[in-house]
């Protein structure tokens, strides 16, 4: 029995490496594999066979050889299931279904109006119910449900430093999206789904060491070593809000409550208060209340000393947990993402400037290319990876 046990694993395994092997490449024909994969033409061809057979690759067209014979080339079966991706990180609940190549079937944004969890789950679940019926996809294709949400992640899915007012907080929303689709439920950290999504198909995907940050009610960051996502034994990796910095006051305070962007604003609002000479004050035509990181970036842009400075001085206080970043764990690329990208090449240049002055790296610094979709597209890549890790499993069992 063990034996057996053996060789149902290494089968299972080359099945899986073949997967792997096409989702990045393909498609291949059987002997673009061999070139790729350590297996014997012969077995090559059976596990490709069983693949096809089990639905998982279909043949992708056919081509003359230098011989002048057809020659058959295979990729992943896209279609074969599809994951019904959530980000409960923004304001909205952004929600959608994906094929297994992370493409977009459908997707829209639900705005929250109620903070009843009843209500809001409610209106989550029909959402999903209508998008799968619109696109004639059955509950039976869904090959499970991947979740992008805030907070540290702890063993048993409950979730830490999750902000009190939002409405799933303490809730049981997971096992009742369980209950009701009866599929496996996926919870990641949103933004260590950023940073795959970052990695797997962003600015990322052609290094190895990357960190992504992301800045707008909150501050994380995801970091990928090593082609690895680094979680740390709590799942706590990322929390870079705590660590501590010299505000100008030379006071120490941690990094969350010098960039959080509400603090961005308060700060702004005091110094109008207090007199401040700036073309801000202008551009919201007295109202304070309207102050936000675009009129910050458009006052920079036309040249406001005070709005100059204050995006400098953010951008040297995030400078120093990258310098610092950077010489610990030699990261490549840092990409930057959430409602700060709004501040534009000013304060991405005041951040090269200052990394530049103080370490010898040649580290790149640059705005993720993702809007709003990322939490989508991390949460999808998730899925994918855990949905095939999960099918050859059971095929060893």
């Amino acid at each position: 029995m063990r034996v057996v046990g053996n060789q149902n694993y290494v089968k299972e395994r080359n099945k899986k490496l073949i997967i792997e092997l096409l989702r990045t490449n393909g498609p291949l024909s059987r002997a673009d594999i061999k070139k790729f994969i350590n297996l014997s033409a012969p077995s090559i061809s059976t596990n490709v066979e069983r693949l096809v057979d089990e639905n998982l690759l279909i043949k992708a067209g056919k081509s003359s050889s230098m011989g002048g014979r057809k020659v058959t080339f295979y990729d992943v079966n896209y279609n074969y299931g599809y994951i019904v991706v959530i980000d409960l990180s923004l304001d909205e609940i952004y929600i959608g279904i994906s094929n297994l190549k992370s493409e977009m079937i459908d997707k829209l944004k639900i705005r929250v109006t109620s903070k009843k969890y009843e209500n809001v789950l409610g209106e989550l679940i029909q959402s999903i119910e209508n998008m799968l019926l619109n696109n004639k996809i059955s509950e039976d294709d869904i090959v499970n449900v991947s979740i992008s949400t805030p907070g540290v992640l702890k063993e048993n899915n409950e979730l830490e430093y999750v902000d009190k007012k939002e409405w799933f907080y303490k809730k049981p929303l997971f096992k009742d999206l369980e209950e009701k689709f009866n599929k496996k439920i996926i919870i990641e950290n949103d933004v260590n789904l950023d940073v795959i999504a970052e990695y797997e198909k962003g600015l990322g995907n052609s290094f190895s060491y990357l960190t992504y940050i992301k800045i707008d009610k909150g501050l994380g960051a995801g970091i990928i070593l090593n082609n690895n996502l680094l979680k740390g034994k709590s799942g706590e990796v990322g929390e870079i809000g705590f660590s501590i910095i010299r505000n100008g006051n030379g006071e120490l305070i941690s990094l969350e409550d010098e960039l959080n962007i509400e603090k961005i604003y308060s700060d702004i609002k005091k110094d109008l208060e207090n007199g401040e000479n700036t073309i801000i004050r202008e551009l919201v035509s007295g109202n304070s209340d309207k102050i936000n990181l675009d009129i910050l970036g458009k006052a920079a842009s036309l040249g406001d000393e005070y709005s100059n400075k204050k995006i400098k001085y953010l951008a040297e206080e995030l400078g120093i947990f990258i310098s610092n970043i950077v010489s610990i764990l030699g990261i490549e690329v840092i990409i930057i993402g959430g409602l700060i990208k709004v501040l534009g090449k000013i304060f991405l240049d005041e951040i090269r400037l200052f990394i530049k002055n103080y370490i010898p790296f040649d580290t790149l610094v640059t705005y993720s290319g993702f809007d709003d979709e990322i939490g989508l597209i991390g949460a999808s890549e998730n899925g994918i990876k855990l949905f095939f890790e999960d099918f050859f499993r059971s095929k060893v069992s």
